[in-house]
């Protein structure tokens, strides 16, 4: 089988400077054989040879402050074999600033306060929320569960790389993430006070750490159970969703008893929800 030369030039999306030092990964397109492993140099290129003809090859690029760059590439002995990729810099800056259909797909890096803990309100996927002080709060979604041994609790503060995205109810997450713990134990950002019957006006808020309270308007369901229930202070109803992962137990209470909860403010189907979690 002939051979050739792969050049891989990479750049900045937005000053199109070079992008040095970045490491980037060749692996076999088919087989996901790695092929080789290099940096750029001071005029972000490289250049690897013994490249085979008619060989589809896989590039991924990893730099400091830059989304990951991935891009392939079918050798062909008859023509210079180069790949220019630009790598789109990493927002930094604060949750409330990337909570923007702008910002979709986008690769982001924020900090924040865990409010909804790991393995809270979902055992089977990742799913837990940060907050700023003072501030906005967002989802971080995963698919595979997060492992129970290294959970994330209540206070502690967090760095998230990951890209922006929306779930089917459009609350927006941050997915293919990497999660860096700075700190444990921290001030709880305050609970936004809602009326049960203006919990509907806080759309832009879902994320957000808040408080509503009113009267059950009906007995609530059985433990162990996930269940809407209404709840009403006199301004109209609105609801409280209860995931029986959280061991909330409110069998004690009934139709008419006052309740305080705290939790989370969310998206629904149909409108806007608190989600309590212990």
């Amino acid at each position: 089988m002939e051979s050739d030369s792969l050049t891989v030039i990479v750049t900045d999306e937005v000053t199109t400077n070079p992008v040095i030092d970045a490491t980037v990964t060749i692996t076999f397109t088919d087989s996901l054989d790695e092929f080789a492993v290099e940096t750029t140099d001071e005029a972000g290129m490289l250049t690897v040879y013994n490249a085979h003809d008619g060989v589809n090859y896989t590039v991924e690029i990893i730099a400091d402050g830059y989304s990951p760059g991935l891009d392939d590439i079918t050798i062909n002995m008859g023509r210079d074999n180069i790949m220019d990729i630009e790598l789109t810099p990493i927002f930094e800056g604060n949750i409330e600033d990337i909570r923007t259909e702008e910002f979709l797909d986008r690769w982001v890096n924020v900090i924040g306060i865990v409010t909804v803990p790991t393995n809270t309100i979902s055992t089977e996927n990742t799913w837990f929320v940060i907050q700023e002080l003072g501030g906005a709060g967002i989802e971080v979604y995963a698919e595979e569960p997060w492992p129970v041994e290294e959970n994330l609790n209540r206070g502690d503060e967090v760095e998230v790389m990951a890209q922006v995205a929306q779930d089917r109810e459009d609350n927006f997450q941050l997915v293919n993430f990497t999660v860096e713990l700075l700190g444990t134990e921290n001030q709880m950002p305050a609970p936004i006070e809602m009326t049960s019957g203006n919990l509907r006006d806080f759309a832009d808020n879902s994320g957000s750490w808040g408080t509503v309270s009113g009267f059950l308007v009906v007995d609530p369901p059985t433990h162990g159970m996930d269940y809407s229930l209404f709840i009403n202070d006199g301004t109209g109803n609105g609801t409280v969703r209860v995931f029986a992962s959280t061991d909330i137990d409110l069998g004690e209470y009934a139709e008419g008893d006052w309740l305080i909860f705290e939790g989370l403010i969310g998206l629904s189907a149909t409108s806007v929800r608190l989600t309590p979690c212990l």
